[in-house]
């Protein structure tokens, strides 16, 4: 039987389960399989938070895709919460996130240009070779986005072209080498991929003065965060999620 509460808390006919998620009052981490509701029950929290929502501060609800954040955008505008959608506010995806609030406010450590953020590597051309006599005269193409943003490493066998999985496989050091070569002459140009963007607000969030001021103020803004499709975060988006929760 439903409580009273989540009775008075039913304005679109939820089912127990999805009543649960839009009264919870802590932390969530909810599976749901397509076509369970998730966008009405998200929407049908978010109109929960506006309630009692303080002074000044905002939610952030980011997704992983523009046509996600375009739905929940839409949705809530159609249920009245076109103020859950402005500033302080903040609807986008997880790399919009990023950019904009843990990397552009400071820019690259070291570099005195603003950040000139890509979504990938590959959308700028940037290919790792090798010189001769080392070099690969097979059709394939590699782009710096193979190589991890971290440590500018390479598996290999995730290159489905044998030919290329073979130079890579016996050059490999050499390759590595390039990629580290490339990528730090690109960040000091300024220019960094969507994946360099975590590592750089990863670098930052070590320093304890720069991620305590951070955190204060983004708590100072956001009441919550939700993450849209969070299956999609890779190892580094869930170290900065991590952060963000022990931030408050």
């Amino acid at each position: 039987m439903q409580s009273e509460r989540l009775r008075r808390c039913d304005p679109v006919g939820l089912t127990d389960e999805q009543l649960k998620f839009a009264n919870h009052p802590n932390d969530a981490f909810v599976q749901a399989c397509p076509g369970a509701g998730k966008t009405r029950t998200v929407v049908a929290r978010l109109a929960q938070v506006a309630r009692s929502l303080p002074p000044r501060k905002g939610v952030a609800m980011l997704s992983f895709t523009n046509t996600a954040v375009d739905e929940f955008a839409a949705r809530c505008q159609q249920d009245g919460l076109d103020r859950l959608t402005a500033f302080p506010s903040f609807v986008g995806t997880f790399d919009a996130f990023v950019r904009h609030f843990l990397v552009l406010p400071s820019g690259i450590e070291g570099v005195a240009v603003r950040p000139t953020i890509v979504d990938s590597w590959e959308a700028m051309g940037v290919e790792i070779r090798l010189a001769a006599p080392n070099s690969y005269r097979g059709g394939g193409v590699l782009s710096l986005d193979r190589f991890d943003p971290s440590t500018n490493t390479i598996n290999p066998i995730a290159i489905a072209r044998a030919d290329l999985r073979q130079h890579v496989q016996a050059n490999q050091d050499q390759y590595q080498q390039v990629a580290s070569y490339r990528r730090r002459r690109l960040r000091g140009a300024g220019f960094l991929s969507a994946a360099d963007t975590r590592v750089e607000a990863l670098q930052r969030l070590r320093s304890a003065a720069w991620s305590e001021a951070l955190s204060h103020a983004l708590a100072a803004r956001f009441h919550e965060l939700i993450v849209d499709e969070a299956q999609d975060c890779n190892p580094l988006d869930l170290q900065i999620l991590a952060w963000l929760r022990g931030s408050g």
